[in-house]
């Protein structure tokens, strides 16, 4: 892996302490992504790395050999190697870009520096630790974004058994978050069975007051209600430009949050007040 020397202004592409970026892309007309993936029609296919990799790194292909540049950067990479990986090498090379910052945070850069340097950052170290005993997969990422989402607890462990038996692993290490919700939503909707989470996790006394109550409720009334619910779960904070990620930009000065990483440098002002967008930060769930 090599980086292509470019000239840049360090001023406007490094962020500051409090991650607000106040700069614009340098090729604002690759700020869409489906608008970077259509730049890598000629990439050559004896190069392993696929295109949509590349393009979600926020790189974009210029026609000559394998040099890529980034959209908001403008930094180069070449001579990719078999086992590189876009986000790292991206963050690897240009630390200070935003593209970077909004879709992988500071905490990913960092990683990124203390394993170029050699050093074990505490969250590998942690990693390490844990690789004895056997994953839990209701500790994953993509659990714990659910759990933000306030998913019924039954619901989600479903969706945990049903995904396990999927992929034949209980490690959930590389299992993202949407492809978990669309498991809830599928049970939600009646399309894949219930594991009957609540009747081995409950009381006897709690059981037989869950199907009391569902007894109770009329089954079209609770038909309707669960399609109501399923589409605001899948409304409340899906990205209002591409509807499929989640929005987690937060534009300033109006302070709304409407756009995914991958959407919100596309835009100049706010989709709900029409605001001049001065800065963006990115905001991360607990």
């Amino acid at each position: 892996m090599s980086f292509e020397s470019t000239e840049t202004n360090s001023s406007e592409a490094q962020p500051d302490q409090l991650g607000i970026h106040n700069s614009r892309p340098k090729f604002p007309q690759y700020a869409v992504l489906s608008n970077r993936k259509d730049s890598f029609k000629t990439w050559p296919k004896y190069i392993a790395l696929q295109p949509d990799e590349l393009a979600e790194a926020g790189f974009i292909y210029g026609g000559v050999g394998d040099t890529v540049k980034c959209y908001y950067c403008g930094g180069g990479l070449r001579y990719w190697e078999p086992g590189d990986e876009p986000w790292t090498e991206h963050a690897k090379w240009y630390p200070s870009c935003p593209h970077i910052a909004l879709n992988k945070g500071a905490k990913f850069v960092e990683e990124v520096k203390n394993k170029q340097k050699g050093e074990v950052s505490a969250n590998s170290s942690r990693t390490a630790e844990c690789k004895t005993k056997e994953p839990n997969p209701m500790e994953s990422l993509a659990v714990a974004a659910l759990v933000d989402f306030k998913i019924e607890k039954t619901l989600i462990e479903d969706a945990v058994d049903f995904m396990a038996k999927k992929i034949n692993s209980r490690d959930f290490s590389n299992v993202k978050a949407k492809d978990l919700m669309e498991i809830v939503f599928d049970i939600k909707e009646g399309k894949i069975p219930r594991q009957n989470s609540l009747l081995k996790n409950s009381k006897p006394a709690e059981i037989a007051h869950t199907l009391k109550s569902e007894k109770a409720t009329p089954a079209a009334d609770n038909l309707e209600f669960k399609q109501k619910e399923t589409e605001r779960l899948k409304d409340d904070r899906a990205c209002k430009i591409c509807l499929k990620s989640m929005a987690c930009v937060i534009f300033l000065p109006c302070g709304h949050m409407v756009s995914c990483p991958q959407c919100a440098p596309a835009l100049y002002k706010c989709p709900l007040c029409l605001k001049d967008i001065k800065e963006t930060c990115r905001a991360f769930f607990s």
